[in-house]
């Protein structure tokens, strides 16, 4: 987790375990307790404002990433895992929210990370020798879950309300993208 600001000024590097990127912390946790407190203290830290569609919205994405390491002290194996849970803030019509300032350029960034997220999934669907993910710095942070071995299940969260079929139909279709890519594909 980091400051609300995180990715301002960012530069991810590639390291031993995966991206990289000055200004998060990591902590580490033992109990439940503690991963419900880093779970809180992202969401103190998210970006928030109310626009004309939502008096609560996200300005920004958060990613949280649980690794866990074992040992079995009979086998004498160390095995890794990693999840990553990932809260995408929603594409927004500027017109409908009525943003300006500092909360209409949120929008624009927010708006073409998930053009570039959409992409990437199209781009993995179509097996192409090429994946954009450095297109985004959403898809950079979220290469290695997205590509690889990696298992990828989304959750759309949409407004029933007749005026926002547009976005919800746009949803559906970036989330039916995610159905098409194959079983494996080369992350890195």
């Amino acid at each position: 987790m980091g400051s609300r600001r995180a990715f301002c000024g960012f530069v991810g590097r590639l390291g031993p375990n995966g991206v990289y990127l000055p200004g998060l912390t990591e902590r580490a946790c033992l109990t439940p307790e503690d991963v419900v407190s880093v779970m809180d203290d992202g969401s103190k830290n998210r970006s928030m404002a109310a626009t004309k569609m939502n008096s609560e919205s996200s300005r920004s994405h958060l990613i949280f990433e649980l690794r866990v390491d074992t040992y079995n002290k009979m086998s004498k194996v160390h095995t890794e895992g990693k999840l990553a849970l990932v809260d995408l803030a929603g594409s927004e019509r500027v017109g409908k929210s009525g943003v300006t300032g500092t909360a209409l350029a949120e929008a624009a960034a927010i708006n073409k990370s998930l053009s570039a997220l959409s992409q990437t999934f199209a781009a993995l669907g179509k097996n192409s020798p090429h994946i954009p993910y450095r297109n985004s710095k959403l898809t950079h942070v979220l290469q290695e879950y997205l590509g690889g071995d990696a298992k990828c299940c989304i959750f759309v969260n949409v407004r029933p309300d007749r005026d926002n079929l547009s976005e919800t139909i746009v949803s559906f279709a970036c989330a039916e993208g995610t159905a098409r890519l194959p079983a494996t594909h080369d992350a890195l």
